[in-house]
């Protein structure tokens, strides 16, 4: 079994500050499967690690929702 170390889990609000969205943008966003996000109950978490990882696979892309 993996051990998780030093994970860092964002959630809704995380993400918001992030992207600097607001809530109904950054619910398009999430609901558009264009992040690696789960969804637990009503809340959208990744981690930090996920979305540095998907920073640099769409570096330099349009991304259409």
């Amino acid at each position: 079994m993996n051990e998780v170390k030093n994970l860092k889990v964002l959630k809704t609000k995380d993400l918001m500050q992030l992207f600097g969205f607001g809530k109904t943008k950054m619910n398009q966003v999430l609901q558009s499967g264009v992040l690696p996000v789960i969804k637990l109950g009503g809340e959208y978490i990744t981690t930090e690690e996920q979305i540095q990882e998907w920073f640099k696979r769409n570096q330099g892309k349009s991304i259409l929702l």
